[in-house]
């Protein structure tokens, strides 16, 4: 069967994945707008024919469109695509970006349809949601998640600061090393693995304007961090989906930088962690009237005890992935990425086009999202392998080719289930 987002969506439903800057809403992120407008454009791929996707015109302008028809990348028509106007670039930070988004939402999202990974809080856009935006909020409040999972599946709380001022201002010491969250964040921007004490207080100092919760709780050893990826349909009579999961790369201070699907891959406590989650954690919150698609992050010890360490209660950054590989487009084993190249269209076309064309039997990328500004291409990209011993040296070629990328440039240093 096919995985979309219309699988688990009414139809008419608009989607906008976001990251909005901090100020207009209960998330703490740090995500460039470059990056955002990637991220929006990700559902293209994967929305099916019921749900209409809200992006970014960066990602939809003519020099992108003309690429993405020759890489043969297939995404929404154009009748279920909202694009922002051009005003809104990658240029915009802050208040400003966010009042213009909200002002385009509230002139052409429709009433009641609305969908946003992280809701803005505006009284013009307060009605356009399909889902309440108080219900989401809450969701993805890391601070709520004793409220479905059992606390022996939880790393230990030792601390709770209701805002990041009294986190600063607090002199207590805590293990080392530990893992300091600001309770509603994301992609790991707002979490720090703190060693010593001295990396204790250059998060407190980071996290120190912060209005909203702050955890400190025990640092897990993994030998596997892994993302479960699930699915909810609005229609109750459905059952819930299990997605799949994959291996999540974690820069050392717990940044998120990309993940690993590999192909026919077992780690054995995953039939409970699924069974779990199907039969139990997303009952409870389908009961709080949330449904989509999401990620839950679990750690998994060397003694095989695992651990439910975030919750993501909106497309994450494989969903679209694990859509091309369930309706069988990626056939192969990925590494997700993020990466930009610097040229003229005609060097594109030769130096990433010949790697990236879809089906060809040179490409070693798959790209899903695409933009271009002064001559830098930014992208969201899956490089294909089959032994994960082809990484390491894959990742350099990639670099040989222009590709520039944290992710690549860590990879050269890739060893299995360990973080860089």
């Amino acid at each position: 069967m096919s995985f979309t987002l219309s699988k688990y969506f009414p139809k008419g439903t608009e989607y906008f994945y976001s990251f909005p800057a901090v100020g207009d809403t209960s998330f703490f992120n740090r995500v460039p707008p470059f990056k955002e407008e990637l991220v929006a454009a990700r559902p293209l791929v994967c929305a099916g024919k019921n749900v209409k996707v809200i992006t970014f015109y960066s990602t939809t302008e003519f020099i992108v469109w003309r690429l993405l028809n020759e890489l043969n990348i297939k995404i929404s028509p154009p009748e279920n695509i909202i694009v922002f106007p051009k005003n809104i670039t990658s240029e915009l930070n802050g208040k400003k970006r966010n009042k213009l988004i909200k002002e385009a939402l509230s002139s052409f999202s429709s009433k009641g349809k609305l969908i946003m990974a992280q809701p803005l809080v505006s009284d013009k856009i307060a009605n356009k949601y399909l889902i309440p935006p108080e219900v989401a909020i809450w969701c993805n409040d890391k601070k709520n998640i004793t409220h479905y999972i059992d606390t022996k599946y939880l790393p230990k709380r030792y601390k709770i600061f209701s805002n990041g001022k009294l986190f600063f201002e607090d002199g207590l010491v805590f293990p080392f090393p530990c893992v300091v969250k600001v309770s509603s964040s994301s992609s790991g921007d707002g979490v720090r693995i703190c060693r010593s004490q001295a990396d204790l207080n250059k998060a407190r100092k980071k996290f120190r304007n912060i209005h909203t919760t702050i955890i400190i709780e025990k640092y897990i050893d993994a030998a596997y961090n892994i993302g479960v990826q699930f699915g909810i349909p609005f229609r109750k009579k459905k059952k819930i989906d299990i997605i799949g999961y994959n291996e999540q790369l974690i820069g050392k201070d717990g940044s998120y930088l990309g993940a690993i699907i590999e192909k026919n891959k077992e780690i054995p406590q995953l039939d409970k962690i699924y069974q779990m989650l199907a039969n139990d954690i997303l009952c409870k919150i389908r009961d709080k009237g949330w449904y989509g698609v999401g990620g839950f992050d679990v750690l998994i010890d060397k003694e095989g005890k695992f651990y439910f360490i975030d919750s993501n209660f909106r497309m994450t950054a494989m969903t679209a992935f694990f859509a091309l590989i369930k309706n069988k487009r990626i056939k192969k084993s990925i590494v997700s990425f993020t990466g930009s190249f610097q040229g003229s269209e005609a060097d594109f076309r030769e130096r990433i086009l010949p790697i990236a064309m879809n089906h060809s039997t040179k490409q070693k990328i798959q790209i899903i999202t695409l933009s271009e500004k002064n001559n830098i291409f930014h992208f969201n990209a899956a490089l294909f392998f089959n032994r994960v011993q082809e990484i390491r040296e894959k990742s350099i070629d990639l670099m040989r080719c222009g590709i520039k990328s944290e992710v690549l440039n860590k990879l050269k240093l890739y060893k299995i289930r360990n973080n860089f």
